[in-house]
Order: structure tokens, then sequence, then C-alpha cells
């Protein structure tokens, strides 16, 4: 048990306040502490050990399928065509546990007949069992069945496709005094899928986990180019090769319209030993699914700190000591007289 626990929420949304004084399951030590400090709750930590188990079983499948043809024409110009498919689909499930039953079965009271029973009567009529939180192995199974819910799983289900078809075709366009003058064009149209989709729980924030909503989104995109490399000087002088070369590329996205990306440069070759090239280029990256489609997601609070952190063998905080007598800890900091 640890003494914060003032980021979380009950199920009505209100910050958690503690374990009150009239929870049976409060050790009299503590109570008659509380009581002495005029205290009427309890703030605490407890890893859910006993109530779920912290694994996650994950199952990925993918499959390509590609299929491609080439050829020449007239003797002088390659082409290609070809098509690919990709998918990759993930499924994954774990054990939690539900946040409105956990708080429901923390919030016991004194029954009749010396029992322990949930403070609300609507959770008891839906099966609420107290949780006692006090101690190792401290939970019944009774009490684990019903916060998880008898062992409901979260799940989260993604699915990734692409399809591309696209051809390419290149070769000398005419003869030029220093060389030949080469081109290349082709086109390309791609589509992008993608979709995560958790359980309801998980979405409404209902778990021990961050909230997370599903992301689920697809576009689009037609792409054509075409570039040149045009020789200007070669075998001169001074000037074994001087040339220039361009390209162009126009693509058309179904999300964010019509874009262009080119580039200009130059190369010259004083000698075969040295050789000097620059280039210009704008070039243009349309967002992703990712970035126009994710769901609103909730991270973990802030200001958490370990409270063993920074303790030393002669350290003299209030929780130094205790921390100095736990062996994994110990064994984690590796405490040094510093």
């Amino acid at each position: 048990l640890a003494t914060d626990n003032s980021d979380a929420t009950t199920p009505s949304g209100d910050s958690y306040a503690g374990l009150t004084t009239d929870n049976p399951f409060i050790p009299q030590t503590i109570l008659d502490s509380m009581n002495d400090l005029g205290a009427t709750e309890l703030l605490f930590r407890k890893r859910m050990v006993g109530v779920f188990d912290r694994s996650n079983i994950n199952d990925r499948e993918y499959y390509r399928i590609v299929a491609g043809f080439q050829g020449e024409l007239a003797g002088k110009w390659n082409w290609d065509a070809y098509f690919n498919y990709g998918q990759t689909t993930e499924s994954t499930t774990s054990e939690t546990a539900l946040r409105d039953r956990y708080f429901f079965a923390l919030d016991a009271v004194a029954g009749p007949g010396g029992t322990v029973i949930c403070r609300d009567a609507a959770a008891r009529a839906d099966g609420c069992v107290p949780f006692n939180p006090f101690g190792f192995n401290s939970v019944s199974d009774a009490s684990a069945a019903y916060i998880t819910n008898n062992g409901q799983l979260s799940t989260y289900d993604s699915k990734v496709s692409q399809s591309i078809f696209g051809g390419n075709i290149s070769g000398p366009a005419f003869a030029l005094p220093a060389g030949d003058v080469k081109v290349a064009a082709g086109f390309e149209r791609r589509t992008e899928k993608s979709s995560e989709v958790f359980d309801l729980e998980t979405q409404l924030g209902n778990t021990m986990g961050n909230a997370l909503t599903n992301t689920v989104g697809r576009y689009r995109v037609f792409e054509s180019y075409a570039e040149a490399v045009v020789p200007l000087i070669a075998d001169r002088p001074g000037i074994e090769y001087l040339g220039v070369e361009g390209a162009v590329r126009y693509a058309d996205y179904s999300t964010v319209g019509t874009v262009w990306s080119w580039k200009a440069g130059a190369e010259y070759a004083p000698s075969r030993d040295f050789r000097f090239r620059a280039v210009y280029s704008v070039a243009t990256r349309a967002p992703n699914i990712g970035e126009l489609y994710a769901g609103q997601s909730q991270t973990f609070p802030s200001g958490i700190v370990d409270p063993c952190e920074g303790v030393t063998l002669t350290s003299t905080r209030e929780q130094d000591s205790y921390s100095r007598s736990l062996p994994g800890v110990a064994a984690a900091h590796r405490f040094r007289n510093r």
C-alpha cells in the first residue's frame, strides 16, 4: 500500500477519496492512527495481483501478393507493370479489471450478522463482492470474479492493408552530340486502409488501463512522374561531362487534393577522377491515416514518483529505512554510501 491515489476517479466521475473509516477491512492499528489524526479517508495504491494476470496474447498475420511484368519496346525502351497487395492483422487479448466494479468492491461496509457487503445497493444486486486490499492474496475468488466480470477480456483488433498498381517506361528519347537524352515516366495508384478497434470498456475508460478510442481511415492517391537527364558536353578538354537533369511528380490524394513535387540539378566532371553534382528539390509528404483519423487517447498521469527513488545507505527521509529493508528495492538501487 502507498499513500496516494489522488488520480483515481469513482464510477460517478468524482476523485477517489479513499477507504472510509467504516470499512471493516481496515486493520485496527491503521484505524486507530486515522482516528488519532482525525483522518476520515485512507488513500492507497495496490497492485491487482490476485485479481487478474497482467499479461496478454498477441496474434499477428501477414500476407502479400506481388505480380509484375516487364519487357522491351523497339529495342530500346524498357517497360514494367506491377501489382502489390499486402495486409497485416493483429488481435490482442488481455486480462483486466473493470474500474466501476473495482471501486464498488472497495467501498465495503459491515453487513448483517458480522458479514461485509458492498455499500452500493445497485452494485450488490449486480453481484458485488467486497474487495479486501490489505495483505498478500487478500482478494477472494468471488471478489476477483466480480471485479473482472468473470474474466472479461480487453480486446484490440487492427488491420492495415495497402494495394498498389503502377507502371514505368524508360529509355533514350533522342541523341545529342554529348550523348542520348534519357527519359523515364510512370504512374502509380495506391490505396491505404487502416483500423484499430478496442473493446467498449477500453473506449469508455472503464479498465485499469488508459481510455483508448478507435482509429479507422483510408485514402487513395494517383501519382505520375516524368524525369530526364540531358548531356550537354562530353569528352572535351577540362570537361569530361556536363549535364542537367530534372523531374516532376504529380499526386492527387483523396484526402488533401493535388500536390506537385519537382527537382532540378546539374552534374559536372572535369575528369574521370572528380565529379560534382548539385540538386535542388521540393517534396511533399501527405498526412498518413494516423495523423488524419487517430482517435482520442488517454495517457498516464504525471507526477507519480517512486518513494524509494534517491534512497542511500545514509539517507534519512521518512521512507528510507523501510525502503532499505526491502531486498528487491535494495538490489535494484544497489545502495552505496554516498
